[in-house]
């Protein structure tokens, strides 16, 4: 019983395989001169992005959870 469920699933992730294998894919391109740069601006967004990283470091900071024991039983004193 088990090794009929082992067959079908390393069959169906061959058939998954054979699919993924055999998808079209885009060729390579090299860069050519005709291609144009990057516009700054595109940039400079990817970089306050990187920046907003420590504002959202601080979003989900669970330091207020370290005490979350006394509060609970503050709640149960009610």
């Amino acid at each position: 019983m088990i090794t009929k469920k082992i067959t079908i699933i390393l069959l169906a992730i061959l058939v998954l395989f054979l699919f993924l294998g055999c998808a079209k894919q885009q060729p390579i391109t090299e860069p050519t001169q005709e291609q144009e740069p990057e516009p700054v601006e595109e940039i400079e967004e990817v970089e306050t992005g990187i920046s907003d990283i420590d504002n959202i470091d601080e979003e989900l900071d669970t330091s207020d959870l370290e005490d979350i024991e006394s509060i609970l039983e503050d709640i149960e004193n009610i």
